[in-house]
């Protein structure tokens, strides 16, 4: 059927890069960057659509 896990086939030239999930910081600059960044893209749009 196939190899066992212990005589698996060798894959050179394949590199994988993973961040731990208990490593990530998912809400960082929320406040910070995320709010500002709302209000800008909405003061850039009203103008557009209601002028």
């Amino acid at each position: 059927m196939g190899k066992e896990f212990g005589n698996l086939a060798k894959i050179n030239g394949i590199v994988y890069f993973r961040l731990s999930p208990y490593e990530q910081k998912p809400f960082k600059g929320l406040i910070s960057e995320g709010v500002p960044n709302i209000i800008r893209r909405f003061q850039n749009r009203v103008f557009r659509v209601a002028p």
